[in-house]
């Protein structure tokens, strides 16, 4: 390919395998170059990394609703209500993807 300046224009030819004549396109000079997106890669990680710190900090288990509930089931003050149980359970079935 050959490139041949003449006055803000450029002159590409290009010659294809299927035939000896060359094609010769032309464009101005002045076009302007796409705008793309951006976004602040750096502000993103900051933020990711603080959400990722903010999970390590957190307690994976709640140590005091757990003894609290261990006592109330020894002491037998602990109601289990099987409708509210069975209601979650399948509320949270729904939110599973269907696999079948």
């Amino acid at each position: 390919m050959a490139l041949e300046q003449i006055s803000n224009k450029i002159l590409t030819h290009t010659t294809a395998k299927t035939t000896s004549k060359p094609k010769v396109e032309e464009r101005t000079t002045t076009e302007k170059p796409q705008e793309t997106d951006s976004f602040d890669i750096t502000r993103t990680t900051k933020g990711l990394k603080q959400a990722l710190a903010a999970i390590d900090a957190a307690p994976v288990v709640d140590a005091k609703r757990v003894a609290a509930v261990k006592a109330e089931l020894e002491s037998g003050n602990y109601k289990i209500d099987a409708e509210t149980i069975a209601e979650k359970m399948i509320a949270f079935e729904k939110q599973l993807p269907d696999t079948r």
